[in-house]
C-alpha cells in the first residue's frame, strides 16, 4: 500500500488523468527497485525484502514475473500454507524479514 500511495501521489503531481499512469509507475518502481536492491520503498519501511529461494537477489527475469503478477493483484492475494503468494511461487521468490 505504501508503494501504491507513493505512486498515486507522483501521478497527482504530474497531473495526468491517464488511468494507466499509477499502475505503470507502480510496476516501474517495483521492477527497478526489487531487481537492483531487493526491496521497494514500502518493503524497506516495513523491514522486508525479496529474495530467491537460494537467498540471492531475484534478478531481472524473476523480478519481471513477480512485478507483472503483483500488478494484476489477484495472484498476490492467493497464498499457500507457508504464506507465499502466487506471485512469489511463480517467480521462485520469497519475502524475508531484514
Amino acid at each position: 500500500m505504501v508503494d501504491w500511495f507513493m505512486c498515486l501521489a507522483i501521478a497527482n503531481l504530474i497531473g495526468s488523468s491517464n488511468p494507466f499512469l499509477v499502475p505503470g509507475l507502480f510496476a516501474l518502481e517495483h521492477f527497478l527497485l526489487v531487481s537492483t536492491l531487493g526491496y521497494t520503498v514500502g518493503h524497506r519501511i516495513f523491514g522486508i525484502e525479496v529474495r530467491r529461494l537460494d537467498g540471492h537477489m531475484p534478478g531481472l527475469v524473476k523480478t519481471l514475473i513477480r512485478t507483472v503478477l503483483v500488478v494484476l493483484v489477484i495472484p498476490a492475494l492467493i497464498f499457500n500454507r507457508d504464506n507465499r503468494g502466487l506471485h512469489d511461487l511463480a517467480a521462485g521468490t520469497l519475502i524475508l524479514k531484514r
